[in-house]
């Protein structure tokens, strides 16, 4: 059975202080199962068996526009999951922007060409930067600084590789998602 093929892997999303602030649930599944409602349900069960932890669940964003009523009816009661929409907008950016949301949400790989009127429509909870896409530090330092500019949402470096952890403090970035944070302190 092709459920069968299906599995939950979790990716910590850390604090600097090396404690576990929530997790990024992530599905292991055959190419045929295309994420739909219920890559979102497996996701949210998943979510259900830990409720006093904190779950990022990517969503692509034409599922919440397909799907707008139902994915709030599915989240309405999951105070601990939040919904990092992917960057994968630009063909829906004027629907996605006429979607009232309502639950937590992270945008996913916000960088210099990641719209304002999304960051400051969407209102994300948080934003996800991609340390392997940038550069330097300074450049870094301009992405949070064009971030900050539109949201009050926490940062999130991800893939970051060892050489840049001393980045992160410098840009006054406290979390951390990289498999080589694991045992890492700053």
């Amino acid at each position: 059975m092709l459920l069968s093929k299906i599995s939950v892997r979790e990716e910590p999303i850390y604090h600097l202080s090396g404690i576990v602030f929530a997790k990024e649930l992530l599905l292991r599944q055959p190419e045929e199962v295309r994420e739909d409602l219920l890559y979102l349900i497996t996701l949210l069960n998943h979510a259900d068996k830990n409720p006093e932890e904190t779950f990022f669940i990517n969503l692509e964003p034409q599922t919440l526009i397909r799907h707008p009523t139902i994915i709030k009816g599915l989240l309405k009661s999951k105070p601990n999951v939040v919904v990092e929409i992917t960057e994968r907008y630009e063909d829906t950016l004027a629907e996605l922007l006429s979607l009232e949301i309502d639950f937590p949400v992270c945008l996913d790989d916000v960088n210099f060409y990641t719209p304002a009127e999304l960051i400051s429509s969407v209102k994300p909870h948080f934003v996800k930067i991609d340390l392997l896409e940038v550069a330097s530090l300074d450049d870094l330092q301009a992405v949070v600084d064009y971030i900050r500019k539109h949201t009050t949402a926490m940062i999130i470096a991800e893939r970051v590789p060892p050489e840049k952890f001393e980045w992160l403090k410098k840009a006054d970035i406290n979390l951390v998602q990289s498999h080589h944070f694991r045992g890492y302190s700053l």
